[in-house]
């Protein structure tokens, strides 16, 4: 079943003007995100504009085992980390953050609002941007699965995120249904670009390079499909996707993957395209699958706290292994 997600910039009252993001759930002085060394960060434009005495530098992501310890599902034992840095240092805006961002995801809002009041007295003008950015992403989400029709032009775009093959480099199952999820949509929207995503390689193939060859041998026409095999993850996925979309002059996104995945993926994708000051209007084909319980707005913590920590590794704050 097909769903439209009116989760562009302009369905929540957000404009880009002057390369500047004018909305009232702004991000003061957005709009630039990019990325170094493999690892997302916040741009100069927006911290500069934003707080002209914080620097890039003092965004540098701190090296804390916080971070994998929450990506091997600790999460008490990464509050306890960052609790441990802010005791011998109590000014770490990046723990003291990372900690309030992980305690609101996880439901305790009480916590939360202690911790964030703290920060708010040395960093208001930072606060207030990640504040938006919670409130942007709170709204959007709960639009994910709205029905209105996603408006289609000449500038649309399929994207099919990749999924890991198998040991021998095989597709596997739930890469399958994605792509009979991706040629349904290929052949509604015929002249729709279809980018393929995934670059994690087993036996010397790349989940893109089965993902065009299937759908090649399905009928659509090879010089369709964009093949983007850098990635290794959504994040990942979202980053190197966003230049092909700005290249091709993209307007609006169907975005391929499972139902338990999608919340997720369009939180990625919608900040990843603030990097580029795209304007993408992201609807979504989805895959039903058994670990996705239902259509609610209400997201629960364990899914909440995933988005958290990929939307935080978005804004510049987040560095954790490649997985």
């Amino acid at each position: 079943m097909f769903s439209s997600c009116r989760v562009m910039l302009f369905s929540l009252g957000l404009f880009v003007s002057g390369g500047l993001l004018a909305t009232t759930h702004r991000l003061p002085g957005e709009n630039s995100l990019s990325t170094a060394n493999g690892l997302s960060v916040i741009s100069g434009t927006l911290l500069q504009s934003a707080f002209p005495s914080f620097s890039l530098k003092d965004c540098a992501p701190p090296h804390s085992p916080a971070t994998p310890q929450i990506h091997s599902g600790q999460p008490d034992e990464a509050v306890a980390t960052w609790r441990s840095t802010l005791a011998e240092f109590p000014n770490n805006f990046q723990a003291a953050m990372l900690m309030a961002s992980h305690l609101r995801a996880s439901g305790d809002l009480t916590a939360y609002n202690r911790a964030i009041r703290r920060l708010d007295k040395s960093y208001p003008r930072q606060v207030a941007c990640y504040r938006a950015l919670f409130s942007w992403l709170d709204t959007s989400l709960e639009a994910v699965w709205d029905s209105a029709p996603i408006p289609v032009s000449d500038q649309h775009a399929i994207v099919v995120l990749g999924y890991a093959l198998s040991p021998q480099g095989q597709m596997q199952a739930p890469l399958l249904d994605r792509l009979a999820k991706a040629l349904s949509a290929a052949k509604k929207y015929p002249s729709a670009l279809i980018v393929v995503s995934g670059g994690a390689a087993k036996k010397g193939v790349t989940e893109a390079a089965l993902m065009k060859s299937y759908l090649v041998g399905k009928g659509v026409a090879a010089h369709r499909i964009v093949t983007e095999e850098q990635s290794a993850e959504t994040v990942e996925n979202a980053i190197h996707v966003m230049p092909v979309l700005k290249k091709r002059g993209i307007h609006s996104v169907t975005l391929v993957t499972h139902a338990s995945h999608i919340r997720r993926a369009l939180a990625i994708f919608m900040l990843a395209a603030r990097k580029e000051g795209l304007n993408v209007t992201y609807g979504h084909d989805v895959v039903m699958d058994s670990a996705f319980s239902d259509k609610s707005s209400v997201i629960p913590p364990a899914e909440r706290i995933v988005i958290n920590r990929d939307t935080m590794r978005l804004a510049g704050l987040w560095v954790y292994p490649k997985h």
